[in-house]
Parts: C-alpha cells; sequence; structure tokens
C-alpha cells in the first residue's frame, strides 16, 4: 500500500530545471510531477537538503461515531488482541496516531492530524450529544483528545438541522472542545427574519480557514462540502453551501497571497473514486494551488493516491468507520515551493493494534452513560434483541433479507400502536435500502440493542425532531 516515486536526472542542476518547470509552469491534468527522490516512511533513512522539509500527515474521515469499531457490539475486545474481527475503533485508532507521533517527534518530524467530516451520525453515541445528563458528543471528545489540528464538516453533520449541529457542538464546547471546524463554503443566512442557523453562527467554532506553521513550512487549511451537499443535507436550511470554483479559487489564492502559506491542504467532504474520478478530482482540475486534497464522503479505500489537475494536486481517501488511517509523509522543497517526494500508506485498523487505555476508559464511561439514558427502556447497549445463524447482509437497489427485516418491522410497529390509536391497520411496510446501515451478528449469533440501533440510525424524536440521537 505504498506509493514511491523516483525520477533520476543527469545532474543536481537538471532537476531542479525540471522540478521547477513542473512546480511553476503546472504540469499536463493527470501526470505526476517529477520527485527529486523516492522517501521511506522511516526519516532516519532519509536524507534531507537545508531547503527540504518532511511532514507526516495523518486522516481519518466518516467515521460516523463508530466509537467501539464497526462490527458486533458484544464482540469488540480493544484491550486485547487476536481475538476479534471488529476494525477500527477510536481507541486502536488513537495507538496508531500515538505510535506514529512518537516516532516521529524522535527525529522531530512535525505530524498534522486532520478529519474530513462525517463524524457524527450511525451509532449509539450519538446520544453522547443529545442526553442532557451527557451532552458532550463522543466524537468531540475523541477529537480533542488526540489533540487533531482542524476537522471540517460532512453532511451527515447536518442531519438534525443547524440547531441540532449547535447542539452537538455546544456540548463539545462547554466541556473543553477547541479544535477549529473548517466550514469555508459554509454560507449563513443573513435575514434578520430568518434564525434558523443563528446559534450555529454565534458558536464562533466554525471557521474559513487556518493556517499552522510546521517546522517553518507554513500550511494553509479550508474545508469544503461537496457540490450535492444541499441536496445531501436537506436539513442544514436556512445554511447554504457555495460550491462555485470562482469562489474556491479565491480561497486559495487568499492563502497563497495574503497568509504566505508554502502549502495548501483542503480537507473536503466530495469524494474520490476507486478509478480517480470524483467531485475531489474535479475540484483539483478547476482549481489551482492545492498540494493535498484530504478527500472524504464517498467512503473510498484508496490503496494509492490519485495525482490531478494542473498543480499535481495529491488526493487520497481513508475508507469508512475508522477501519483505516491514511499516512503520507512528504518531502517539501522551500526553494523550489513545491512537494517534490512523498510516501503514502494506507493503515489497517484491526484487531491487531491493541486499545489505547487512556482512550478506552473515555468511551467505557460514556458506554455506562448511555446504559443509564437506557435504563427506563429496558435495555443496556449489550441486550441481547434477537439473534441469527445466518447473515443478515445488506446490498444496493436490490431487495434483501435485512430490508425485508426492516421492513416487516416497521410495519409490525405500526399495526401495535394502531390497535391503541383506533387507526386502521397497515398491510404493507416501507423502507428505503439508503437508510439501512449495518447489522452484525456476534459470534454466538446474537443481535445487541447497540447492533439494532446502528441498523437503523437515521431517526428523530417525534416531539423535537431538531434533537440529536433519535434512532429510525
Amino acid at each position: 500500500m505504498k506509493n514511491k516515486r523516483m525520477f533520476k536526472v543527469l545532474s543536481v542542476f537538471s532537476i531542479m530545471v525540471i522540478t521547477s518547470f513542473f512546480c511553476v509552469m503546472n504540469a499536463a491534468a493527470d501526470d505526476p510531477p517529477f520527485f527529486k527522490k523516492a522517501i521511506e516512511v522511516q526519516p532516519e533513512k532519509i536524507k534531507l537538503e537545508r531547503n527540504e522539509k518532511l511532514i507526516t500527515i495523518l486522516q481519518t474521515s466518516d467515521i460516523h461515531h463508530h466509537a467501539s469499531g464497526n462490527g458486533p457490539f458484544m464482540d469488540y475486545t480493544p484491550n486485547t488482541t487476536g481475538d476479534d474481527n471488529t476494525l477500527g475503533g477510536y481507541a486502536r485508532l488513537s495507538t496508531l496516531i500515538n505510535q506514529i507521533r512518537k516516532a516521529q517527534s524522535l527525529m522531530k518530524v512535525p505530524v498534522l492530524l486532520v478529519d474530513s467530516g462525517d463524524f457524527f451520525m450511525e451509532t449509539t453515541y450519538d446520544i453522547t450529544g443529545s442526553d442532557p445528563a451527557i451532552a458532550n458528543p463522543a466524537a468531540l471528545k475523541f477529537f480533542q483528545q488526540m489533540k487533531y489540528d482542524a476537522i471540517t464538516l460532512g453532511n451527515h453533520e447536518f442531519d438534525w438541522g443547524p440547531q441540532g449541529l449547535s447542539v452537538l457542538l455546544s456540548g463539545g464546547i462547554r466541556n473543553g472542545f477547541t479544535i477549529p471546524v473548517l466550514a469555508t463554503n459554509t454560507v449563513f443566512n443573513d435575514d434578520p427574519t430568518i434564525t434558523g442557523d443563528d446559534d450555529l453562527k454565534a458558536l464562533g467554532i466554525l471557521v474559513g480557514k487556518k493556517v499552522l506553521n510546521l517546522h517553518g513550512i507554513r500550511v494553509g487549511l479550508i474545508g469544503l462540502l461537496d457540490p450535492n451537499a444541499d441536496q445531501n443535507s436537506p436539513m442544514a436550511k436556512p445554511v447554504t453551501f457555495n460550491h462555485q470554483y470562482d469562489f474556491i479559487q479565491s480561497c486559495v489564492d487568499n492563502l497563497r497571497n495574503n497568509d504566505k502559506v508554502d502549502l495548501v491542504i483542503v480537507l473536503s467532504h466530495g469524494g474520490i473514486k476507486s478509478d480517480g474520478s470524483g467531485d475531489d478530482a474535479d475540484l483539483a482540475a478547476n482549481v489551482s494551488g492545492i498540494d493535498i486534497i484530504a478527500s472524504g464522503h464517498y467512503h473510498t479505500q484508496t490503496n494509492d493516491v490519485f495525482v490531478k489537475g494542473p498543480s499535481n494536486t495529491i488526493i487520497f481517501e481513508p475508507g469508512e468507520y475508522g477501519e483505516w488511517l491514511s499516512r503520507i509523509d512528504i518531502i517539501y522543497d522551500k526553494k523550489i515551493g513545491c512537494i517534490t517526494a512523498y510516501d503514502f500508506s494506507l493503515l489497517l485498523v484491526d484487531d491487531n493494534v491493541p486499545g489505547d487505555c487512556k482512550t478506552q476508559r473515555i468511551v467505557d464511561k460514556y458506554n455506562d452513560k448511555i446504559n443509564k439514558s437506557l435504563t427506563p427502556l429496558g435495555v443496556q447497549l449489550d441486550t441481547p434483541v434477537l439473534s441469527t445463524d445466518f447473515p443478515l447482509e445488506m446490498a444496493s437497489f436490490q431487495i434483501t433479507g435485512l430490508g425485508s427485516l426492516c421492513a416487516d418491522a416497521d410495519r409490525y410497529v405500526a399495526n401495535s400502536a394502531a390497535a391503541y390509536n383506533f387507526a386502521t391497520p397497515v398491510d404493507v411496510g416501507l423502507v428505503a435500502n439508503g437508510v439501512i446501515r449495518d447489522l452484525y451478528p456476534s459470534d454466538a449469533g446474537v443481535i445487541s440493542f447497540a447492533d439494532v440501533y446502528n441498523c437503523l440510525p437515521f431517526g428523530i424524536s417525534p416531539n423535537q425532531p431538531t434533537l440529536p440521537g433519535s434512532p429510525g
């Protein structure tokens, strides 16, 4: 899963001339830049020139509040290794991030840690933002615990509307959340008679850009939601999104010309497909001056980077649910003014990675609080709800056993309620494939309450439609 490029030339002079030409004059849209040398992941193997700097970038995206990984809730064992098939989990991600930071710090290599959106929505951990007794979303606690440098918003952050997002962010802020949330193309309504986004705007934590100094290299970051965000986030109104390339170009130019940054990195919830096409490929083709797009939204695992557009923009995406961690090591040549080499790795977050004890203690405390919140309903996260001896698979654009089960369950609940409301019983239950997520039986075939919640997480409270944390 590593990408290493080497271009040999006859002399140092010819290297400088060719590389400068491709950095300044812009290469063809799909041609990779000329690299001075390949690099290894181990910094001690790299001999840098005086004008060169090595930077490590780590990225997560589309975690969707999978604090306990993606798999059966009852099978997840972050405190041990070699005994479960669950991927991801905050504790395991923490271990990988801490290991890389420690190794790089010994070599005085700065590490940039970012997330490209959709960190909320899809698991019982959404309750951590809505229950007044908790009111501190687990995702924000994780970002703060791991000292992320910046995050951006995904479309699912707006599933409860601007007011719901304000509730979630406010809870985090009251509990020490300070990570900048890049919302560069998020547009608030200026009409004083429309107040649906006032609370979100007043928080002040949504910013248009962030500039960091990494060992003498000025790095500018912006965060973007995809061109279809208005359709993908229908609850976001009156918030809208500016997708015009000339607007995004002006944001990049502002970083270059006014903030005098060396590198421009976009945290984009736009997406790149496995064939290299997609919204972020289009972004790279239409906006110059972007060095790196840390992509999200499509849930694509890019085993290699894609190099796109007139500025040879590097694009990568880490899949979904915290199952993978993107890592890219770059060499930036300050004299030439561009990236001259890179090495990309997609790191699997599986049961071979021991969970970080400190992070898991935080998750365990959240589990206790969620269980307390669920007690009036007579269930806990690990309460067995049903069992099966066969897999419940989900697939797009077709009838599946899991889809039929969900539709039958909807009909059953409707008819149960009809008896108390003197309503006519229903004959047909319908459920859209798109709102069904995953349902994983444990190794013993048991499906817990947490697993059922995660299967149909896109719900709202009938009494408070902007309140996060209601299952479907």
